[in-house]
């Protein structure tokens, strides 16, 4: 604005530089690779590129979880390496920077936990999930639990190309395993082998669900790099209303393609930015609070078909 020369009333008209909010990338891996300390790899971006490394050491089940990474769908990875006498944490301290949202370390049930840590891990940056699996020789259905009580961490290894696996279980154990939060690989006559469970190894009935972490870890993660515009201005009412249309907007983009449950939006989600959301002492001390519940879809997990014998002749729907 050009400084008044005569006194008087100057209005001057401004916005805030808001940007829609993009939604963060969800497709890259980290790995935790025990084969002697070494420069962190990637992005990988294919099976035939940790190949070219022709790095020594690699041992066995590396190689097979990066092919299996790569063989499932996955896109970009990035592989920290310790030594067999590191912890686990400077493996872990290696990925801090990168865009990951899965964290696997191959090697995990012969390391001394190695689950807690990498559960806490994801737990205190909330931006990225770890995959836990089972050691050998197979543990008995009726004391086998996960190794850590974590709503961000999965307990199993799932591998397209595996032409067999340890131990068939049946549809009571699976039940029994997969109540405890216990992910299981099961082979099929007609199928093949499938995954068979989604559920982290959290209690909380609200977090039970892989799908829905991973969603919001996305929401999360999204929304606090697609608001940093935010930061610095006036803490008033433009701000919160401009805040509250540019969260509603992305969570909209969301329930457009079937993120969330609910025929309209305002049974999918909600977004408060107001007086309601924020005390005195919020607004004394710059703090901006906005309020977001959204209502993700689950895993179809039980599917019920109701079926009844239909005794009347000629048949006819019912209600005709």
């Amino acid at each position: 604005m050009v400084a008044p020369r005569t006194p008087g009333v100057y209005i001057e008209e401004f916005h805030f530089a808001a940007t829609p909010i993009q939604g963060v990338p969800t497709s890259a891996a980290g790995f935790i690779a025990v084969t002697g300390r070494g420069a962190l790899l990637g992005p990988l971006l294919s099976f035939a590129d940790f190949e070219h490394l022709a790095i020594p050491n690699l041992g066995v089940n590396l190689p097979l979880a990066v092919r299996g990474f790569f063989e499932n769908g996955g896109q970009a990875l990035y592989i920290s390496r310790i030594a067999p006498s590191d912890p686990l944490e400077s493996g872990l301290a290696a990925l801090d920077a990168q865009p990951i949202s899965i964290l696997c370390c191959p090697d995990d049930p012969t390391i001394p936990d190695a689950a807690a840590s990498m559960a806490a891990h994801c737990a205190n940056r909330k931006d990225r999930i770890c995959i836990l699996q089972s050691r050998e020789p197979v543990i008995p259905v009726a004391t086998h639990q996960p190794p850590v009580n974590s709503t961000y961490a999965a307990y199993y290894l799932a591998l397209l190309g595996v032409t067999a696996i340890s131990e068939n279980v049946t549809d009571l154990e699976s039940d029994q395993l997969n109540s405890r939060g216990i992910d299981l690989l099961r082979s099929f006559p007609a199928a093949g082998i499938k995954v068979w469970g989604a559920r982290t190894t959290g209690e909380d009935s609200d977090w039970k669900y892989i799908p829905v972490r991973r969603l919001l870890i996305f929401i999360e993660q999204s929304v606090s790099q697609g608001i940093q515009w935010a930061v610095f201005e006036p803490n008033g009412p433009a701000l919160w209303v401009a805040v509250s249309s540019s969260v509603q907007t992305f969570l909209a983009s969301l329930w457009k393609l079937g993120a969330f449950q609910g025929a309209s939006q305002q049974e999918a989600y909600f977004v408060r930015c107001d007086l309601t959301t924020m005390t005195q002492n919020d607004l004394d001390n710059g703090r901006l609070v906005c309020v977001v519940g959204a209502a993700p879809v689950r895993p179809a997990e039980f599917v019920i078909f109701q079926i009844a014998i239909w005794t009347q002749y000629p048949p006819n729907p019912p209600g005709k």
